[in-house]
């Protein structure tokens, strides 16, 4: 499982079975208050994740344990894949 706000991280229930979580920190795009900076702030979000997603469906997930796979995914988040 993966969370990307801080308040999902805070709040976020917990989920039986979930062997492998981690939390790709963003700011929430829904704090922008000018409809430009929203828009922009949406698509770097969109950008980011999607970056990111890709990065992770690249590694061998089968045969990775939780921990291998929660290693790397804090490993995508702190590179800052962007599109």
């Amino acid at each position: 499982m993966i969370t990307v706000c801080d308040n999902a991280r805070d709040a976020c229930p917990y989920f039986p079975g979930v062997a492998a979580q981690v939390h790709w920190g963003l700011p929430d795009p829904a704090d922008a208050t000018v409809e430009d900076e929203a828009r922009h702030a949406f698509s770097m979000t969109f950008d980011t994740l999607s970056a990111r997603v890709d990065a992770l469906l690249a590694l061998p997930l089968e045969g990775m344990t939780a921990a291998t796979l929660v290693d790397a995914a804090a490993t995508i988040h702190r590179a800052e894949y962007v599109a």
